[in-house]
This record gives C-alpha cells, structure tokens and sequence, in this order.
C-alpha cells in the first residue's frame, strides 16, 4: 500500500472511487455525490488535506482533515475543545475488501502528524454506529468517545476526539 497527498493528477481516480463505492452506500448514511468542485475542494482547497491509499495505481481509499470546523460549534463546546485549533478526520471511504483496522490506522496517523504539523490541538471524528473498524482504529490512535452524538443522515454518529 501506498500512501501519499492527493493530488490534481488524481482527479480521476477519485471520481471512480466514488462510483464504485455508490452501490454500497444509501443516500440514507452518506452523500456520496462528488461533482467536479467538491473534487478540486478536496484535492486542492486549503479546507482539507487529503490522503489517498492506493495499491499500485489503483485509488481504493481515501481519508481527510477538515479545517472547517465552524459545521460543529456544539459538539466543541460540548466536550470544550478550542474549534479554532482543531480539526475533523473526515471523508473517510474505502472500498470494502480494504476496510481494515490497520490501514485506517496508517491514514489516522499520517492526518494526526500533519495536524499537529499545522499547530493545532486537537481532532474530532464522527463515527457511523456499525462501523467498528473506524471506532477501533480511532481508539488504537488514542481518541476517546464523547457523550455527545451528531445527527447527521437521519442516523446518529459517536463523536471521538483527542488532544494534544
């Protein structure tokens, strides 16, 4: 496995992860629609920064920071972490035969440095309730659950965070 940046030069391989991963994914837990300015957004935009895994030239999976943190004040507020310095492990897709503790926990760490490279204090994360893989992961990288829950998608979702 190889894990890099994405880059413009990736463009296209994202957009076909996000079409092969469609089929197992409802509208009802995620939107996965990723038009060409959500694409350059977060390949390019300063809001994000974005890892790919790939295995050769394939892109099977992708995991990001978000540095827009203003969606969640309460959640923040609520487990008292400074929005300002923080940031969201977010965009977190695989394709399901790479869905794998120990790969989500190579991305985690890479976007954790890179976090703490920006000076910031600390990582929230939102975690689907059946996606015990993610929650395993997160808790190998250190992040502890919070009381707090996020609707989001009609579902709700354990938020995890740690500090540093």
């Amino acid at each position: 496995m190889e894990y890099r940046k994405l880059e413009e030069a990736d463009s296209q391989k994202l957009s076909d992860l996000f079409e092969k991963l469609k089929p197992n994914y409802s509208k009802t837990t995620v939107n996965l629609e990723l038009d060409d300015v959500k694409k350059k957004e977060l390949i390019s935009s300063p809001s994000y920064y974005a890892i790919g895994v790939f295995d050769g030239e394939e892109l099977v999976g992708v995991g990001a920071l978000n540095f827009c943190t203003y969606r969640y004040t309460r959640v923040y507020e609520s487990i008292n972490l400074p929005r300002e310095y923080s940031a969201e492990l977010d965009i977190f897709y695989f394709l399901e035969q790479y869905f794998d503790e120990n790969i989500f926990y190579e991305v985690e760490k890479i976007l954790l440095e890179e976090a703490k490279n920006r000076g910031l204090s600390s990582l929230v994360a939102f975690v689907h309730p059946d996606n015990v893989i993610g929650e395993v992961s997160l808790k190998r990288l250190g992040m502890k659950p919070s009381i707090y829950m996020l609707k989001e998608y009609r579902l709700l979702r354990q938020t995890f965070y740690i500090e540093f």
